[in-house]
């Protein structure tokens, strides 16, 4: 169900850089841009639980309200929002990988950050166990989200078909007589 609303937005977005990632990690050398597109695929995953937690349609998901602006590549910040729409749990070990890639997403491109580097093969272990670990949590976040959504349309289906089989009592559709003399 969740796929409906990801074509050509975050997690379909995310995809993308995730296989961009694995693409110039497997070349061998260490690309300093790897950390930036590890960032922007949790950062996409996150956005898309968010929207799907809060009912945004994929016309309207790159318009996420009230995310301050210093705050919309902010991974903590994400997936607090994703928490409090009950769509993930975040643990301590979670809420620490998103904070020290958050970092990646300026540290490894801009030579004027304050913590600029260059990628390191730790790095990019890192940058890999952090793409794993929030699409578990967010493939976990998404297959309970179609549980729900068939557990909503299964009630729906349950409750029309009562309804087909409940008599319709007349005596309740039937208009005071005098009614429309009154009117």
């Amino acid at each position: 169900m969740q796929r409906e609303m990801t074509n050509g937005n975050y997690l379909s977005k995310a995809e993308d850089d995730r296989i961009s990632f694995e693409i110039l990690r497997k070349s061998g050398s260490p690309h300093n841009v790897m950390g930036r597109l590890a960032q922007q695929v949790c950062e996409k995953q996150l956005k898309h639980l968010i929207c799907l937690g809060e009912g945004i349609t994929a016309e309207d998901s790159y318009k996420i309200p009230n995310i301050p602006e210093y705050k919309k590549h902010d991974l903590v910040y994400l997936a607090k929002r994703a928490s409090d729409d009950g769509m993930i749990q975040v643990s301590t070990t979670f809420s620490e990988r998103m904070r020290k890639l958050s970092r990646f997403l300026t540290d490894t491109i801009y030579p004027d950050s304050r913590y600029s580097h260059d990628m390191t093969g730790r790095d990019i272990v890192f940058c890999m166990d952090c793409i794993d670990h929030c699409s578990h949590i967010t493939a976990k976040a998404l297959k309970a989200y179609d549980e729900r959504q068939e557990a909503k349309l299964q009630a729906m289906a349950e409750f029309e078909k009562h309804m087909e089989k409940t008599p319709v009592d007349e005596d309740v559709f039937d208009i005071d007589e005098d009614y429309d003399d009154r009117l």
